[in-house]
């Protein structure tokens, strides 16, 4: 690993922001638990969950994908937000739980955090997009929707 000073003085041209996967299916393993976290604006507390692809749907193009150096050592961040307004509190943790199930997890006689405690090396397909970066120009990519890994 590199020193933070071997970092910062190499040119500062040679460091640029990647550009970002591209719009598609992934099917991806969920690396190990998710990470608490809250926002920095309301505080509203949340999951950040890591996914590995490690394959692409045919809607990805497979050639910008490849002008990205592949899948190696990508991987896709999945906030989860949990409002604290009442009145959405229910349909931000039934949207986890969504999640959970096309991660392939039964809810049946589990809590919410006994189903997250199963999630580390599930499998689950992601459909990115892209949305516009705020404060500066570009794109990003997001999680659109999840699905669970058919069965075929």
């Amino acid at each position: 690993m590199s020193n933070l000073a071997d970092i910062l003085n190499k040119p500062a041209t040679d460091f640029n922001f990647p550009p970002p996967l591209p719009v598609g299916g992934y099917h991806c393993v969920v690396a190990g638990l998710p990470e608490q976290i809250e926002s920095s604006e309301k505080k509203t507390p949340g999951f950040k969950f890591t996914l590995k692809p490690i394959a692409i749907l045919e809607d990805v193009d497979a050639d910008e994908l490849e002008k990205l150096g592949g899948l190696e050592g990508k991987t896709i961040p999945h906030t989860m937000w949990i409002s604290q307004d009442a009145g959405k509190q229910e349909t931000t943790v039934a949207m986890l739980r969504e999640f959970l199930e096309h991660c392939g997890i039964d809810p049946e006689g589990k809590s919410v955090m006994g189903m997250i405690d199963e999630v580390p090396n599930a499998e689950v397909v992601v459909f990115m997009k892209h949305e516009p970066l705020r404060g500066r120009d570009g794109f990003r990519a997001v999680v659109a929707k999840t699905a669970p890994v058919s069965q075929e």
